[in-house]
């Protein structure tokens, strides 16, 4: 799963970005949070490159780690139906949807940390969604969101030779 890390660490840089965006455009924060995802394969592929991590491998276990960004996928549509009735809540809907990613770290590492990592997603993200707490704030929201992706990138990258062992005795 270290191929994974350089997406998960391409997606802390999305939301990190988007905190920036938010401040220094706030006319494209909308937008940026629907669309601008698709730009995580693209660093992905730049970081791998950077640390010489192969992004292709042959290991069948990588194949759930490359599956679970397609859960955040699951809330392009639902941001475009609200972007214009409830552009507010779209950074906590993309947030729970990743948080549902991160079980499959859990799964695949067999460490509990990732299920708290998701927990803490998708429970920041419910907060964000209904006004609790950064009520309509981007860049606050982007910037926590960006903050525990960066923690789950670390974790991935520094735990996969530890989580290649669990599957290759």
């Amino acid at each position: 799963t270290k191929a994974g890390s350089p997406f998960l660490f391409s997606g802390a840089f999305f939301w990190l970005a988007g905190a920036l965006v938010s401040y220094v455009a706030p006319a494209a924060e909308v937008s940026y949070v629907i669309y601008g995802g698709v730009l995580v394969p693209v660093g992905a592929i730049a970081v791998g490159k950077l640390v010489h991590i192969p992004l292709l491998t042959r290991n069948p276990y990588a194949v759930l780690a490359a599956i679970a960004p397609a859960m955040e996928l699951a809330a392009i549509p639902i941001m475009i139906f609200l972007r214009h009735s409830n552009p507010e809540a779209l950074p906590g809907i993309l947030m729970i949807c990743e948080g549902v990613h991160y079980l499959i770290y859990m799964w695949l590492h067999m460490e509990y940390y990732f299920f708290i990592l998701a927990y803490l997603k998708a429970f920041l993200g419910i907060l964000f969604l209904f006004g609790v707490v950064f009520a309509g704030n981007y860049g606050w929201q982007l910037l926590i969101s960006g903050l525990v992706s960066l923690v789950a990138a670390v974790l991935v990258a520094r735990d996969s030779k530890r989580t290649l062992a669990l599957y290759t005795k």
